[in-house]
């Protein structure tokens, strides 16, 4: 993410606006496409309030095997 900021900071000192957004853009859509394959456990904590005020409770715990493989997301091995 620093990197990513660096790159936006030298792009601002030296173009206009514009090519600047234009760049940050193409950055964006390409994000994905320079990702590596690789495998791990997302884990999800869920919590809830049931006034909307500042009472949160812990709900439960999902858990999740991610594979990314060749600019794809799959989830697997689910469990709550």
């Amino acid at each position: 993410m620093l990197r990513a900021a660096w790159i936006v900071f030298l792009l601002a000192a030296q173009s206009p606006p514009e090519a600047v957004i234009e760049q940050v853009r193409q950055n964006v859509l390409n994000y994905d496409k320079q990702l590596p394959d690789f495998l791990c456990e997302e884990v999800i904590q869920r919590f809830y309030d049931p006034q909307e005020g500042s009472n949160w409770r812990f709900l439960d715990t999902v858990t999740a095997q991610v594979t990314y493989f060749e600019g794809k997301e799959q989830y697997t091995h689910l469990r709550l």
